[in-house]
């Protein structure tokens, strides 16, 4: 007769193996759920992504929607979007500025330098900086871009947005801690986060966006710049939202449940070392095969 210590452990058995097949199917549906949101959506396909951009590309393509008489046809309406945003002042006519990608440093010392992109407005000069993959500062690189734009801006004022990975301001390396305090009390360097300003801006270029094409194209850039920021993956929806919610409704529905969880949690790792373990032992197999037919 099997004692009450062993019946107790054939019922955790039992129900740790029901609780694991419960979960799996649920997790199954999921997948086709999201498989045939594939289908009719498309979900992850993205006409920015397929080109791989680096960020050079992505400074272009932010350079001709800025630019008033781009290919976009909406004269200054993105111009003044962002500089609506950077509260550099929301009644300026951007449709004479002038835009200038990859802009050398010539009138200063430093003169190899390229800030990413130089607005010339009649009373205002913008440069920008982006660094959306937190690419280093060279030495001197924001000191030696805000000397530039003041010499260029005359009795303009100027200012430098600096668009970086995680808002973080330029290193020391770039300008000194005392210099960069000084720049941002004066106005002429603003830091912000470039993903977040970058979104925020599209946005804004959707409100005032009229053609049908240049919209959607809007949409995609901003879907991109989404999905760069938040390091998605290939199911992301799948993965990180709906599979998680289940997974937890179902770990917290019963004590039996949660213990189940928590004894997969403590034994994870030994798990995961037999998996490994079996692969190695097939791959071996395997290529024993592939190099000798002979071998069992």
């Amino acid at each position: 007769m099997a004692s009450p210590k062993n019946n107790t452990s054939e019922k955790r058995v039992t129900h740790f193996r029901s609780f694991l097949t419960a979960v799996s199917h649920d997790v199954k549906k999921v997948k086709a759920s999201w498989e045939q949101q594939e289908l009719n959506e498309g979900r992850r396909f993205n006409g920015v992504s397929i080109f791989d951009p680096i960020e050079v590309s992505l400074t272009r393509i932010i350079a001709k929607l800025l630019k008033p008489a781009g290919e976009h046809g909406q004269g200054g309406r993105f111009l003044e979007a962002l500089l609506a945003q950077a509260n550099l002042g929301s009644k300026l006519d951007a449709s004479a500025a002038k835009v200038y990608p990859e802009h050398l440093t010539q009138a200063i010392e430093n003169d190899l330098r390229r800030i990413d992109t130089l607005v010339c407005l009649p009373d205002y000069v913008v440069g920008i900086e982006y660094k959306p993959f937190d690419a280093p500062d060279l030495k001197n690189q924001v000191f030696d871009y805000l000397q530039y734009l003041k010499t260029i801006a005359g009795r303009r004022r100027t200012t430098l947005l600096y668009l970086s990975h995680d808002g973080d301001g330029p290193p020391p390396i770039s300008i000194a801690s005392k210099e960069l305090a000084k720049a941002k009390k004066s106005g002429t360097l603003q830091v912000h986060c470039y993903s977040d300003f970058i979104k925020e801006w599209l946005c804004a270029c959707q409100a005032c966006c009229a053609a049908p094409r240049v919209l959607s194209f809007l949409g995609e850039f901003l879907a991109y710049i989404e999905w760069m920021s938040s390091n998605l993956t290939d199911e992301t929806y799948m993965d990180k939202q709906e599979t998680r919610r289940l997974i937890t409704k179902a770990a917290l529905e019963s004590a039996e449940n949660l213990e189940a969880t928590l004894a997969i949690f403590k034994n994870f790792q030994a798990a995961w070392g037999e998996l490994v373990a079996r692969f190695a032992d097939r791959l071996e197999k395997s290529l024993r095969r592939r190099l000798n037919p002979l071998y069992a």
